[in-house]
């Protein structure tokens, strides 16, 4: 057994600035706190649905963050809480994010 104290295995601020600029912004205002990692994941599939389309990817994070929301909301406060909207299956596309007037699917 040592006293030293472990380095970390990994760098999160590193990870931050290595993820995509428009993803930094995103992450910068989203409602929940979202690991670097799990957000370059959905990010990524987000571009690869939308054909690379940035401003759709963005509205798909918002939606897919809502659509959390709605669900930790029903989770805690139960069903009838205002917040607690019902689940958006995954290929319906909403969004009231910035992005939403760039996509016309969107919003």
């Amino acid at each position: 057994m040592t006293t030293l104290r472990r380095r970390r295995a990994c760098n999160p601020m590193g990870a931050f600035d290595s993820a995509p600029e428009p993803l930094r912004r995103w992450l910068a205002r989203a409602a929940l706190s979202w690991s670097v990692k799990s957000a370059v994941k959905v990010y990524d599939r987000a571009l690869r649905r939308t054909h690379g389309d940035v401003a759709a990817a963005l509205c798909l994070l918002d939606a897919r963050e809502q659509a959390l929301l709605a669900r930790d909301a029903a989770r805690v406060w139960g069903p009838t809480h205002p917040a607690a909207a019902p689940q958006i299956k995954r290929d319906q596309t909403t969004c009231s994010g910035p992005w939403s007037s760039q996509w016309p699917s969107c919003g």
